[in-house]
């Protein structure tokens, strides 16, 4: 501490001067509007970006899904997006958990080979569709497998299967 004595006392003695307070304060807030950007651009490391969805330019969490509903066609891309699980060979739960998951339509004809399986990565573009009621029977979705959550999004992401990449 006896090292960095001197240079707080060099530093008050400067902000005394109104033009280093000037000075001082226009660099502050640089600092601060520079650390808030670089807080805002993706990090191939930022856990919090690995697997979002981004829909028309705008990250997605699952959790955040019911803002997006009615966006029809809108397009999706998704970079890492783990797979919640696959109930169907129609389609897939896409998220890290129950209570955070979008369901994803897999179309085109024939099935994905090799099969998906939950806790993979996925990345794929495809676009938004909404549904109404019956849907999940259609795609066979079952009670235990989330009909309920699938009925009450009322939304899910089409996705053709050729689109789709693991990783």
């Amino acid at each position: 501490m006896l090292g960095l004595k001197p240079a707080i006392e060099w530093l008050a003695r400067q902000l005394r001067n109104p033009r280093a307070q000037t000075t001082a304060g226009v660099a502050g807030a640089a600092l601060v509007a520079g650390g808030l950007l670089l807080t805002q651009l993706p990090h191939e490391r930022s856990p919090e970006l690995k697997g979002a969805l981004i829909i028309n330019g705008s990250p997605l969490p699952p959790h955040e899904a019911a803002r997006f509903q009615g966006r029809e066609g809108a397009a999706v891309r998704a970079r890492g997006a783990v797979v919640h699980s696959v109930p169907a060979d129609e389609g897939l739960w896409l998220g890290p958990k129950e209570d955070n998951r979008i369901w994803v339509r897999l179309t085109g004809s024939g099935e994905s080979e090799p099969r998906l399986k939950a806790g993979e990565q996925l990345s794929f573009t495809g676009e938004m569709a909404s549904h109404g009621p019956g849907f999940a029977r259609r795609v066979g979705v079952t009670k235990a497998e989330g009909a309920a959550q699938l009925r009450d999004l009322r939304w899910h992401l089409e996705v053709s299967r050729d689109k789709v990449r693991r990783g």
